[in-house]
């Protein structure tokens, strides 16, 4: 389900406040049921989610919204290693790492810092090539 959560606030913009603390406790099984969501309150300031300590004669807590300064939402976009195709990528590099061995042979003087630079470019490309990203936020999963 988190999954789920997290593409459909990716989807809609959507901005979820809870900060990991527990909102239920029922004896000795405390977990976190409710999600606050929101939208456009970060054009108004920073939100900042907690829970109030106060006896609310349940087994929820209750949760305290308040808005003051800028927020900062993160989302960065990466390689998703575990759907990464190493077979293609051991071809890519066989056949690029071996054009650049022909390369670097068949040229009289070569600076190492050249050569550092041509092969870390080249296994960026095969790496591009082949790699699928995804997009992770604040809430993704480790």
């Amino acid at each position: 389900m988190s999954t789920v959560l997290e593409n459909i606030t990716d989807k809609y913009c959507l901005h979820i406040h809870n900060d990991g603390t527990c909102t239920y406790h029922s004896g000795n099984f405390p977990s976190t049921p409710d999600v606050t969501i929101s939208t456009g309150f970060s054009s108004y300031g920073n939100i900042k989610w907690s829970i109030i300590t106060d006896d609310l004669k349940s087994p929820h807590d209750g949760i305290l919204i308040e808005v003051g300064t800028t927020v900062y939402q993160f989302r960065k976009e990466v390689i998703d290693w575990s759907k990464f195709d190493w077979t293609t990528y051991k071809d890519l590099t066989r056949e690029a790492l071996h054009d650049l061995f022909v390369n670097w042979t068949n040229t009289n003087f070569i600076d190492v810092e050249d050569m550092a630079k041509e092969l870390n470019d080249k296994i960026h490309e095969c790496v591009d090539e082949v790699a699928v990203t995804k997009i992770v936020t604040g809430h993704s999963k480790p």
